[in-house]
């Protein structure tokens, strides 16, 4: 993945089923923490914690909340800042593995990627494309950290064998994402519903 800043204060606001509650607050980085392997990503959070800077180009890595949301409206900011490689961006929600340095590879949370233009690896004993555009998809499976299951599963969305549910994409020229452009999300996501925006 790319180098991208995930900003603009991660702003929730909770939903209630009491028409007229709401809850609004920033989101602090540094109480955030690094899951996955940790070579893989280095996570620098600003002085005021409304920003945090991902700069290894590397297999997929995570920072998350050590706190649990359901029921809440997200809005927030992803910024490119590299120009040397078109790999993945995104956010993860819902996020449930996996820990830290695991060994057991068990990959479970739901996933928005975007990929900047599609690309194709052909290795002899790995062949994988990458489209261009985003995805929503759901993972619940283990994934051996190796690059070809790492790039068929992650890169291409291989659903077979299952190892992810795509609940929604888009693909094709023009939809991804460019340098040093802020783009603004917002991600509704309660028990039964998921509704991304950008």
């Amino acid at each position: 993945m790319d180098k991208f800043r995930l900003s603009a204060f991660l702003t929730l606001f909770f939903l209630f089923n009491t028409a007229n509650a709401q809850c609004v607050f920033e989101v602090d980085f540094h109480d955030w923490i690094q899951e996955g392997y940790e070579s893989y990503g280095t996570w620098n959070v600003a002085a005021d914690g409304l920003s945090v800077v991902q700069t290894i180009n590397n297999n997929p890595t995570f920072f998350v909340s050590q706190d649990t949301f359901m029921n809440v409206r997200l809005y927030g900011q992803i910024e490119v800042g590299w120009n040397w490689d078109d790999d993945f961006v995104g956010f993860v929600f819902g996020y449930q593995s996996p820990n830290v340095n695991t060994s057991d590879n068990q990959y479970e949370f739901y996933l928005f990627d975007w990929k900047k233009s599609y690309q194709a690896l052909g290795w002899g004993y790995c062949n994988a494309t990458a489209n261009e555009g985003f995805t929503l998809a759901k993972y619940n499976a283990t994934i051996a950290d190796e690059n070809c299951p790492v790039y068929l599963n992650f890169w291409q969305h291989d659903p077979d064998p299952p190892k992810l549910e795509i609940l929604g994409k888009q693909y094709g020229n023009g939809l991804g994402w460019n340098y040093d452009q802020v783009y603004n999300f917002e991600l509704t996501y309660t028990s039964t519903k998921i509704i991304c925006f950008s």
